[in-house]
């Protein structure tokens, strides 16, 4: 993840499956909050956007929640 940071604007992806309940949502917000401090440290930054998609009546509004949370303000659909 570090890594996929530090690239600034490169493309890079991060894939992360299991069976329900192993843990997978808590370790990732662990890590990018253990990332986040890090970065403080050294004056540098990321913005992270945590969605649950298990939340979403509908697929589609995930990017209408991307949209919301870069533009700073609501979207319509």
């Amino acid at each position: 993840m570090k890594k996929g940071i530090d690239g600034r604007g490169s493309s890079s992806s991060l894939y992360i499956s299991g069976m329900p309940g192993t843990g997978k949502t808590a370790t990732t917000l662990e890590v990018i909050r253990n990332l986040i401090a890090q970065f403080k440290r050294t004056r540098k930054s990321f913005e992270f956007i945590h969605i649950n998609a298990m939340s979403l009546t509908n697929p589609n509004l995930v990017y209408t929640i991307l949209a919301e949370k870069i533009l700073g303000r609501r979207m319509n659909p």
